[in-house]
Parts: C-alpha cells; sequence; structure tokens
C-alpha cells in the first residue's frame, strides 16, 4: 500500500510540475528536513530521487530549472507552505548550482541545507523554521550530554575555538573566547555550567543559558587536553601538555594543587565517581592514579605500547577504561591494578572511551574512522558504527543510553539509535581555515590547503583563484610546488599525497605508505623527488613519476612535523615532536647529524636559499640557527611569546620572517639576529611563505579562509585572497526561524544580515 502510495505522490508531483499548477506540492513537504537521518535519506530515495529522474525523461535539467524557477515567481508570500523548500530540495537532487535565486518574503520550510553551497541567495524576510544549514564548527575534538535525562542538551569543543550548545541538533548557544582548539568539555553535576579546556592554555566555565564566560582558569603553560568536574562540582581537574595536573577551587578559580609525575604530554584526567580518585594518562604510556585529598601518587598501570588519549571511569568506580595510540582498549580493575581485557578491533589510534550509563558497554572512537562498542561482560566488539570520513576524537552516551554521538576530523557530529544503530542525525561542519601555503619560484601563485580539504592555486597579482582541486578526504596539512611549479603536492590527514596539475587541475597521482597523517611533503628542487613526513614517526623520499616509495627512513621517535630540501637537493633536514632536528644525505641514505634542542617539538624548518643554514621554530617561542654542513647551534633569535609555526629566509638568506601563536609575523635581521619589525595579525599565523624573487611574503591561519600578502620592503600588507564560503552573499535580514546562534553561524559562513 505504501509503495503505491509514494508512487501516485510521485506521479501526481511531476504533473503538477509539468503543467505548472501547484496543489500537492504546495501543501506536502517532499522530505522532512529534522527527520531521523535514516527516515530522510529514504525519503529522498523514495520520493525525491524518482520525482527527479521521471521529470527527466521528459525535460532536460535546464528546462527543469526553468519551470521551478517560474514556479518559485508565482508563490505568496508570507504564506505558509511547502512549495519553496520543495523547489529547493529538487534543485540540490537537480545538482543546480544555487546562486542568485530568490526566496524573499517566502515560507522555506523543511529545506535541508546542509553541506550545500548558496551563493547570492535571498532569504530576506523569509520563514526558514524547521530548514537545516551547515554550521560554522571544524573538527569535533569533544562531546558531553546534559547530566539529565529528560534533557536533549549537548555539547561540542571545536577546532574552531568555540564550544557550541545543541538542542536537538538545533544551535542553541555559542561560547566564544577561547583563541585556539577547544580540547574538552563537560557539564556541571548543577546543570548551570560547562567547562571547557583548550590549546590556549585556559579553561573557562560558560553559562549554559547566555553563553557568557562566568570564569576564566589560568595557570598551565602549555595545551589543555582536559578538563573534568568532581561529582559535588566543587572543583575541576585538568590536564596539560606541560605535563602537570592541576585542581582547581570553582569558587575562587585558585589551583588547590599541582600533580606531577608523567614524563611527557598528559592526555586525560578525570575523578572516580566518589572524588577520592584522579586517574590520568598520557604520553609516557603510563595510567596513574592519585589521591585526591594528598595530591599523592599511589599506583601506575603499565601496558599501553602507545600515547593514551583517553581514560574512563565505570560508573560504580571500579573499573577504568583506557585507549591508545597501540589501537587497544584496556579494561583495568581500580582495586588490583590488574588490566582485565585488551579489546582489539581498531585498525589505528583510539582518540576517545566511555562506559555507557548503565556500566555495561564502552564505546571507543578511533582514527580509524568507527566507533566500536565493546560488551564488558564478554570483551567482544557488538558493534562498529562507520559513516565518518576522519578520525573520531570523541564519543558519548546520551544520559539515558539511549543515542551514541561522536564528533571527527571530517566535521561531523554523527548521532546513532543505541539500540536499533540507526543513524538518527548528522551536524556537518564547514571550516574555511588554511593550514599551509606554498609559493611557485617565479613568485606569482600561492598554493594553499586547508581544513575544507581543498587544494586551491592563486593568482597573487589579480587576487582570483585559478584553480580548485578536490580529493582528499581530510584536511590539508602541507603544499608544495616542484621546481618549475608546473605540479603541486599535497598531504593530507587521509595518509595519502596527492600530486596536481597546476594547468588543469587534475590529480595526477595518488602516493600510499604513510600510517598516518601526512604533516609535511617537499619538492628537490634538482630531482624529480618528494620527501614527506608525518604521524608515524617516518620521513619517506618518493619517486615523483612513478610514485615509488625509494626510502623510508625510521629514526624519529615522534611525529614529524617539517621536512625541507638543501638548495643544491642533497640534503634533507627534518624536524619533530621528538624534539629533534635530524639531517639527512639524499644520496648515501644516511642521517648526517642528529641535533637535540631541548625546546619542545618542532614544527618549523629552513634552509637559507645559500644554504649555508638551518632555522628552526619550536615551542619554546625561539627560533634557532643552525650550521647546516655541522649540525652546530649557531644562535637564537627570541622575542616570540608563543608556539613558532612559521620560519622562512628572504631570498638574499640575510633576513628571516616567523610567525606563531601570538599573531605576529617577525622579521629579523640574520647576521645580528635582532628583530627589524614586527606585523601584527588577529590570529595565530600557521604557515607562512617568502617569494623566491620579490620581498613578498604570504601568511595564513584564521577560521576565514583568507591569504593575507605582506610586502617586506616597506612592512605593510598589500592584500587577502580569499575563496567564496558556503553561503557566501545569502541575504538573511529579518527572517523568521532561526536561533540566533543559527544566524551567527550563518553570517561567519558568508551570509549577510542586511
Amino acid at each position: 500500500i505504501m509503495e503505491y502510495v509514494t508512487d501516485q505522490l510521485v506521479e501526481c508531483i511531476c504533473d503538477e510540475i509539468a503543467k505548472e499548477e501547484l496543489k500537492l506540492f504546495t501543501s506536502h513537504a517532499l522530505i522532512k528536513a529534522q527527520a531521523e537521518d535514516y527516515v530522510r535519506n529514504n525519503q529522498v530515495r523514495l520520493i525525491l530521487e524518482p520525482i527527479k529522474k521521471r521529470l527527466l525523461t521528459s525535460f532536460g535539467t535546464q528546462e527543469i530549472e526553468n519551470k521551478l524557477k517560474k514556479l518559485l515567481s508565482t508563490l505568496h508570500r508570507d504564506t505558509p507552505e511547502y512549495a519553496a523548500g520543495n523547489i529547493l530540495n529538487l534543485l540540490i537532487q537537480l545538482d543546480v548550482e544555487l546562486r542568485d535565486y530568490d526566496f524573499s518574503h517566502l515560507t522555506v520550510w523543511q529545506a535541508y541545507l546542509r553541506g550545500i553551497k548558496l551563493y547570492n541567495i535571498n532569504f530576506a524576510y523569509s520563514d526558514l523554521t524547521r530548514s537545516i544549514f551547515t554550521d560554522t564548527f571544524g573538527s569535533i575534538l569533544s562531546i558531553t550530554y546534559h547530566p539529565d535525562k529528560n534533557s536533549k542538551l549537548f555539547a561540542i569543543g571545536t577546532a574552531t575555538c568555540e564550544v557550541r550548545i545543541y538542542e536537538a541538533g538545533i544551535p542553541l548557544t555559542i561560547c566564544q573566547g577561547h583563541k585556539d582548539w577547544v580540547r574538552a568539555v563537560a557539564f556541571s553535576p548543577d546543570k548551570q555550567t560547562i567547562v571547557s579546556a583548550s590549546d590556549d592554555q585556559t579553561i573557562r566555565l560558560w553559562d549554559i543559558t547566555s553563553g557568557q564566560c562566568r570564569q576564566t582558569f589560568r595557570g598551565h603553560t602549555g595545551q589543555v587536553y582536559s578538563v573534568a568536574f568532581s561529582a559535588d562540582g566543587q572543583t575541576i581537574v585538568s590536564a596539560s601538555d606541560d605535563q602537570t595536573i592541576r585542581l582547581w577551587d570553582i569558587a575562587s578559580t585558585q589551583c588547590t594543587k599541582i600533580l606531577r609525575g608523567h614524563v611527557g604530554a598528559i592526555r586525560s584526567a578525570i575523578f572516580s565517581p566518589n572524588k577520592e580518585i584522579i586517574i590520568s594518562a598520557g604520553d609516557d604510556r603510563v595510567i596513574r592514579l592519585w589521591n585526591t585529598a594528598t595530591g599523592k601518587l599511589y599506583q601506575s598501570l603499565y601496558g599501553h605500547k602507545g600515547y593514551i588519549y583517553s581514560v574512563a571511569f565505570s560508573p560504580d568506580g571500579r573499573t577504568i577504561a583506557s585507549g591508545s595510540e597501540d589501537q587497544t582498549v584496556r579494561v583495568w580493575d581500580i582495586g588490583t591494578g590488574k588490566c582485565l581485557q585488551v579489546l582489539e578491533k581498531h585498525e589505528n589510534w583510539v582518540y576517545s572511551v566511555t562506559f555507557s550509563r548503565d556500566g555495561r558497554i564502552i564505546a571507543s572512537g578511533s582514527e580509524d574512522q568507527t566507533v566500536c562498542l565493546w560488551d564488558i561482560s564478554t570483551g567482544q566488539c557488538i558493534r562498529t558504527l562507520s559513516g565518518h570520513s576522519g578520525g573520531v576524537w570523541s564519543v558519548a552516551f546520551s544520559a539515558d543510553d539511549h543515542v551514541i554521538t561522536s564528533g571527527s576530523d571530517d566535521q561531523q557530529v554523527l548521532s546513532w539509535d543505541a539500540t536499533s544503530w540507526q543513524r538518527l542525525q548528522t551536524l556537518q561542519g564547514h571550516s574555511s581555515r588554511v593550514c599551509t601555503i606554498t609559493m611557485n619560484k617565479d613568485g606569482n601563485m600561492i598554493g594553499s590547503g586547508g581544513d575544507d580539504q581543498m587544494v586551491r592555486i592563486w593568482d597573487i597579482d589579480t587576487g582570483t583563484c585559478l584553480r580548485t582541486m578536490q580529493g582528499h578526504t581530510g584536511r590539508i596539512w602541507s603544499t608544495a610546488f616542484n621546481i618549475d611549479g608546473t605540479t603541486i603536492a599535497s598531504g593530507s590527514d587521509d595518509q595519502s599525497i596527492r600530486l596536481w596539475d597546476v594547468a588543469t587541475g587534475l590529480s595526477l597521482k595518488q602516493f600510499n605508505g604513510h600510517t598516518g597523517r601526512v604533516y609535511c611533503v617537499a619538492f628537490s628542487p634538482t630531482k624529480n623527488l618528494i620527501a614527506s613526513g608525518g604521524d608515524d614517526h617516518t620521513v619517506r623520499i618518493w619517486d615523483a613519476d612513478t610514485g615509488e616509495c625509494l626510502k623510508t627512513w625510521t629514526a624519529h621517535e615522534k611525529r614529524v612535523h617539517c621536512i625541507a630540501f638543501s638548495p643544491d637537493g642533497t640534503t634533507i633536514v627534518s624536524g619533530s615532536d621528538d624534539q629533534s632536528i635530524r639531517i639527512w644525505d639524499v644520496s648515501s641514505d644516511t642521517c648526517r647529524h642528529t641535533i637535540k634542542t631541548q625546546g619542545g617539538r618542532i614544527w618549523s624548518i629552513a634552509f637559507s636559499p645559500d644554504g649555508q643554514l638551518i632555522a628552526s621554530g619550536s615551542d619554546d617561542q625561539n627560533i634557532r640557527l643552525w650550521n647546516a654542513s655541522s649540525g652546530e647551534f649557531v644562535k637564537a633569535l627570541q622575542g616570540h611569546t608563543g608556539t613558532i609555526w612559521g620560519v622562512a629566509f628572504l631570498q638574499d638568506s640575510t633576513s628571516l620572517i616567523s610567525s606563531g601563536d601570538d599573531q605576529s609575523i617577525r622579521l629579523w635581521d640574520v647576521a645580528s639576529g635582532q628583530c627589524l619589525h614586527i606585523l601584527r595579525e588577529q590570529f595565530r599565523v600557521r604557515s607562512l611563505v617568502s617569494s623566491p624573487t620579490t620581498y613578498r611574503i604570504a601568511s595564513c591561519g584564521n577560521y576565514e579562509g583568507a591569504i593575507t600578502l605582506w610586502d617586506m620592503n616597506n612592512n605593510t600588507r598589500i592584500g587577502n585572497l580569499k575563496s567564496e564560503r558556503p553561503y557566501e552573499g545569502v541575504n538573511i535580514k529579518k527572517v523568521k526561524g532561526l536561533t540566533e546562534a543559527q544566524k551567527v553561524s550563518l553570517m561567519v559562513l558568508g551570509a549577510l544580515d542586511t
């Protein structure tokens, strides 16, 4: 019967569109935008797709679009009906570019616009109730549910520096104030506030209703990876890259205890349900148990063979779960300290573990893009939830255990029914942040890549985007032109390196071999070789013509973040999380020098154009210069007040530029080590590059996707390169049916309230 009714509906709708006489098309929604994902996907499959196919048997795509445009112009203003939303959904189904449409003063109900680009669409005075849009968050680093079983609130911490609070998938509140990634979020036991921890080294307490920051806790000297409330809501525990755990009194914001003992970053720390114990874990592969009252360490648990990213207590406080870089989840007895189970199913690092509220299931999220659900009594994986296209950073159960929600590097929040495993909801984010820029040897083109997984080629003189290349399925961390500027290479979270033709934008090759994110790529200036480094601690050398991996160097002990060829192509230098710089001989396959810097992780590295010096930037806020032949330390350039993300020599080798967390670009005299000039930005400057032929430089790092051009002859900003955002030019003046948080998000993505 349902099949018959659906067929009749499809036939009637097609007939109404063909005759341009609307009845059912006006009175019935073809899909329900806010329905559970599996319901809406079925509606698209059973209704929208057959309508499209049937219309295409009689009309061409352009003719259908013209009919829908004509019907749109006949709709009644300010009248409650579904026609406008149906038109939008049909145009999307037809893959029509949505540009310059006028929906002003119309009721636009049930339009599903997540992941859809809208350019110069006029929604002024429209009613957008129950329509769904893309959100502004980037990677989802943390998720937490409201503790009330009757509440549908959950919060996320994002790579766009925000805490966002949702109810049933609709953004209610945006908490803004952090200046870097928000690594952890947690609701207070009294359900009135939420606490967050950030890479900006602060912890903030927010009012759930207003989104206002009530308190800021300062004291950590490194990224804060974890934060949690005690059960009585009076104390916060935090864990940081500075190798400390801190306890904070909420009323006074004072740090009451500092716990030391870990060696390396501490990724996770939480209270036991009775507040008597704190468990912590991190890069030293050890789980530590502390007495909350005394701050004394009383037990250490060994067994993991990689960084431990997450620990969780069972609701009864008797069991611990931990997730690690070694791809396992381990379950521990807190009384004996013994490992009860090793849960193996994931194929990559485990970032997040959590217990269901009834204590029967553990959920784990992994870099392998899946969520695994484990039966604690048997240790068996009872379900694997797929759907993400990036690593899963966080996973959480709702307070009633009915819903499982995960957040990922793919800028999506996915929710599943915990009984049927049906997908209930997808929240789609968008971040335009540019993470990497490179310049060709002529200094007239820039290549860029970032959070939106696109490689772009820009004409510096005109400011236009010449090519946009799609293919990666993860954030792009690094780009590099070959010597003649005809090819650009890109390295990505998706563990691949891709080569692209600059003239056509076509993908030429894909190199696979890394077993983690690819953070850096570089072309040899003399041969058709590519060097790369990444999460798997390796430096790899590739034949750019064949795609063959010629060499794999494994001397680094941690992630390789940066790499560079010497000007003559005979030497490669690499920098790593292991605080070392290694100088490699390309022909002999040997590491000539290992430099132990003692200055924290190495984020950026560069050869001087004359090949005599190497510059490095690191966590300790210093730029260091090294003799490229001997590896000996030459001098340190001091002045930055945060991590240094970028270093580059200007063309004459006598000047150096640098950038970092302190939102500055600095120009240095290499000989004297003096800072000659400081350029100020409003965001941390993630990447910078200098022209080989002029004194122009480019920098990037903000979340609006802009690349800034500077003239270093007179130290001035000369322009911006910026791609179109998903809702560029969309008019939302006096729209109805959106929360204030939704309006803010739309404007960040390009919409105008004018």
